[in-house]
């Protein structure tokens, strides 16, 4: 498809989309008001980062194409907005390590392997490019610059085949019949329809629905028997219908409350030793959402925070000793007890 504009205009076009629209302009509308070839684009972005020198900035062109979510954008980044090649290398780095690590820790084999293969190929690629004197001693110390520490993990290595059907009947949207224990229930089988894996505190757990309903159980893999796909596809929620960070909010643990109890909170308030290890501590740190601190006068620190649920911050106030005070609630008026299937 060629352009009915001259060149010339096509580029003034561009330029004047990206100065005044500062998300840049995505790749396929672009074509289609210009009426260009997705080819005819590329000349277009290779001219204005070579050659169009008041969006130059030490040799680095601001003209760039982006990745939002899975649409190309062309965007003006700024000098200050774009990453050093080291540190680029640096964060994909980390994120193969970090990747590597869950995967060892769901036992996917095959998925360690495919990352490894990408991740040798990355490699490649960037020794290709050159200008990283630190290559060589990255590689040798990875596993060292990069260390994860999990918090009493659970050994999943052994349910490598269930944890497969469950990413499975996850990916597909695919139901999924499986034999569960509960202290409530026993062992009993459950029809369900899988939405989120999350990883806590070294363990997995699967927040699902039962077939045809709307309200989210959270089900310890742990305690999962056995699980098979089912046929049936079922359509994945809206995001305004599930979030998985609704039941993840406190930061304390998994909550899944009744919903007559879904609005119910409990105000705690706290007073920390005047101790600067323990203060630092405290304040570095987001234990809970709207979590304040403040300073009293004789040196000592007051924590207040609004949470769904004491099960889990009790034996958290408790690690403190006598370094700390308890102002409300009283120790018996805990919170209700989430709800468990």
């Amino acid at each position: 498809m060629s352009s009915p504009m001259p060149i010339a205009l096509n580029l003034a076009t561009i330029v004047h989309r990206l100065l005044t629209h500062s998300r840049g302009w995505r790749v396929a509308d672009l074509c289609a008001e210009l009426e260009i070839a997705d080819r005819t684009y590329r000349k277009y972005r290779q001219l204005l980062q070579e050659q169009f020198f008041p969006l130059i900035d030490g040799g680095v062109s601001q003209v760039q194409e982006v990745l939002d979510g899975e649409t190309r954008y062309l965007r003006l980044v700024r000098p200050e907005q774009q990453r050093p090649p080291v540190a680029a290398l640096l964060l994909k780095l980390t994120a193969h390590q970090l990747a590597l690590r869950v995967l060892t820790f769901l036992g996917q084999n095959e998925g360690h392997a495919a990352l490894e293969e990408a991740f040798e190929a990355f490699w490649s690629e960037a020794r290709a490019g050159g200008g990283y004197s630190q290559l060589t001693r990255i590689r040798r110390d990875l596993d060292r610059l990069f260390h994860f520490v999990p918090d009493a993990p659970k050994d999943y290595t052994a349910r490598a085949d269930l944890l497969a059907t469950v990413l499975e009947a996850l990916i597909d949207s695919r139901r999924l019949c499986m034999r569960y224990t509960s202290a409530a229930q026993g062992a009993k089988e459950h029809e369900v329809e899988p939405l989120t894996l999350a990883m806590y505190r070294g363990g997995l757990h699967l927040f699902a629905r039962y077939a045809g309903r709307t309200r989210v159980y959270n089900f310890v893999v742990d305690r999962i028997e056995s699980a098979r796909l089912l046929e049936t596809v079922f359509p994945y929620p809206a995001p305004r219908d599930y979030h998985p960070q609704r039941f993840t909010e406190a930061a304390f643990g998994i909550f899944f409350r009744d919903q007559d109890a879904a609005k119910t909170t409990t105000e705690v308030e706290l007073v920390f030793a005047n101790e600067p290890w323990l203060k630092l501590y405290l304040q570095e740190r987001q234990w809970a959402e709207g979590q304040s601190f403040r300073e009293l006068e004789d040196g000592r620190l007051r924590m207040c925070f609004k949470t769904p649920s004491m099960v889990e911050v009790w034996p958290w106030i408790r690690r403190f000793g006598e370094d700390v005070e308890v102002v409300r609630p009283s120790e018996r008026a805990g919170a209700k007890v989430a709800s468990r299937p």
